[in-house]
């Protein structure tokens, strides 16, 4: 599912830029016939045109060739030996014939990667037009217990700092970003649910649409079945987009714009809540048996 959010992004920003293509012949079977007896065996090929402003975007048909080199140069001819790099006047990328691919600008790999930046930036531009305002703060919501009514509070085993929104919603588009830093674990997504139970099982099946933090530092999307994810950094602001007719909840790191994960062709039916927990998860349950039978544990050494 995330890749194909990534090859979205990818596909319309060729879109965008295939709009200055300019028609240019770069075909050496075209330009240059086929030698026969020569030793002559350069078939470089530069187009006629040249530009000195502006945009431009063009494409080459490499398939049929077994290595190649393709970009751009500020030389109007050849020599017969080419150095490429940019301080010698060539922007390239080439294949070699042992079927690797040589990366003549040292700098592509980070150019492509603030491209990437920029895409993940314009999304996350674009979903948080549908801010809702929310309050998920478990130290809003549920302030912690005094020191004078904690053996209430746990006799009660009324631990849970879980937090639904009040507003639900049936329709439309909506994102909203919650805090996380300051929690060792964590959960946080929608809900269908109106209530919170005892023991939750974080599944679209059950009504949760979540990505969750274990105290372990793992990072999951508990789906069917539950996906590991793999973040260069743990979040510290989570964004959650919300398409109520399309299906779809996708989340972001919201000071990257990193795309975290999405769930898509959801089928909601009902209210949907904002929904976050600082309670302890497993990755695929909150308030885990476990977990219950330890908090039982500790109110009876309270208690005693």
């Amino acid at each position: 599912m995330l890749s194909e959010q990534i090859k979205k992004l990818f596909e319309a920003q060729l879109k965008k830029v295939q709009q200055y293509a300019v028609d240019v012949t770069l075909d050496p079977d075209i330009v240059h016939l086929r030698p026969t007896q020569s030793n002559d065996a350069c078939r470089c090929v530069l187009s006629e045109q040249g530009f000195t402003s502006g945009r431009f975007y063009f494409e080459v048909q490499v398939k049929k060739w077994s290595k190649w080199t393709v970009g751009v140069a500020r030389e109007s001819s050849m020599k017969r030996q080419i150095t490429l790099s940019p301080n010698n006047g060539y922007w390239t990328v080439c294949l070699t014939r042992r079927g690797s691919v040589v990366r003549a600008l040292t700098q592509l790999e980070k150019t492509l990667s603030e491209q990437m930046k920029k895409l993940f930036e314009a999304e996350l531009k674009k979903v948080q037009q549908y801010a809702v305002d929310v309050t998920l703060d478990p130290d809003i919501v549920h302030p912690k217990a005094t020191q004078s009514d904690a053996k209430q509070q746990v006799k009660e085993c009324d631990a849970c700092r879980c937090v639904l929104s009040q507003q639900g919603f049936t329709s439309g588009r909506f994102f909203f970003e919650v805090q996380v830093k300051k929690w060792s674990t964590w959960t946080v997504g929608v809900t269908r649910k109106s209530n919170m139970k005892t023991e939750i099982t974080l599944s679209p099946s059950d009504g949760y649409w979540t990505v969750c933090l274990t105290r372990r530092g793992d990072c999951f999307a508990p789906a069917e079945p539950s996906v590991g994810l793999s973040l260069k950094s743990k979040p510290k602001k989570v964004g959650v987009f919300v398409d109520y007719k399309e299906g779809l909840v996708s989340f972001y790191d919201a000071d990257t714009a990193a795309l975290i994960y999405s769930f898509t062709g959801c089928s909601f039916t009902g209210k949907l809540y904002p929904f976050f927990s600082p309670c302890v998860n497993d990755g695929l349950k909150i308030h885990s048996t476990v977990f219950s039978k330890l908090k039982a544990s500790f109110a009876q050494l309270l208690l005693s």
